[in-house]
């Protein structure tokens, strides 16, 4: 099993990861009906084409603007209840 993979726009911040399955879930670990397939390719919950991740672990969205890219850990920070997130 590999640790999962995370998204982060182009500042840095932490906006999804992406599961073993492919499936993207946001910060809170909800699915975003988005999922990455072997082809690098990143498709809605239809299974339209809405972007892709390059060789580079960059995001790139339908029209070929960089939405962000992956990253291996993201470090704890607290949520608004006061919790934190284990580091990966």
């Amino acid at each position: 099993m590999m640790p999962p993979q995370y998204v982060f726009d182009r500042w840095g911040t932490w906006i999804a990861s992406i599961d073993d399955a492919g499936r993207f879930l946001d910060c809170d670990g909800r699915p975003q009906g988005r999922r990455l397939l072997r082809d690098r390719g990143v498709y809605d919950g239809d299974g339209r084409y809405v972007g892709r991740i390059d060789v580079l672990g960059q995001y790139w969205s339908e029209s070929g603007a960089f939405v962000g890219y992956l990253g291996p850990v993201v470090e704890q920070r607290p949520t608004a209840a006061g919790a934190g997130r284990a580091k990966a």
